[in-house]
């Protein structure tokens, strides 16, 4: 009889987890559409000159409203089953711990999370140039400059790349995390 409890749950607790970690895609998916489509409408204001089209008051209320939200939810499943690899829940799921993570307002999130993004890019279950962008990120809001040349700020107006420590070498760290060439 303890055989066939043994067996049992051996049989089962598999099926239970890929039962839940379908929930867990779809939902993980769900906040990388979310993202992408709230961040892209954020981006297409900032790059017109007249923002008239978007309030850009009300946009970023939304964002920080869904930003707080999703960042709950991540850090949960976080705690629940660690990063989650592109093995583990696909490419798109993956991208979005990185993307609620990325966006957090709180730059401890951040710090908190990048060792764990590190160590599924060494076990090749993240994607390297989401790492680099962190990165980047991260040496920004500690007054630093980048590595991967990443990141940009507006200046007067003007959407400008900050500035990226031994320029001379970025392109070799680009192409290393699989990031394109700058000019």
């Amino acid at each position: 009889m303890r055989y066939l409890v043994v067996i049992f749950l051996l049989v089962c607790t598999p099926i239970a987890n890929a039962q839940n970690f379908t929930a867990v895609i779809a939902e993980l998916e769900s906040l990388n559409d979310t993202a992408d489509y709230l961040y892209e409408k954020r981006k297409e204001a900032f790059m017109k000159k007249n923002a008239e089209a978007v309030n850009l008051a009300d946009l970023q209320s939304e964002i920080s409203g869904f930003d707080s939200t999703a960042l709950r939810r991540v850090k949960e499943l976080i705690y629940d089953y660690g990063w989650l690899g592109i093995s583990e829940v696909g490419e798109k799921a993956n991208k979005a711990l990185f993307l609620i993570i990325q966006n957090a307002e709180d730059p401890a999130q951040r710090e908190l999370y990048f060792p764990y993004l590190e160590i599924s890019v060494e076990m090749k279950e993240s994607d390297p140039a989401d790492m680099a962008r962190m990165r980047d990120h991260m040496l920004i809001e500690q007054g630093e400059s980048q590595m991967y040349g990443t990141h940009y700020k507006i200046v007067g107006g003007e959407i400008v790349r900050s500035p990226i420590d031994n320029p001379s070498g970025v392109n070799k760290r680009r192409r290393n995390v699989g990031l394109r060439k700058l000019r």
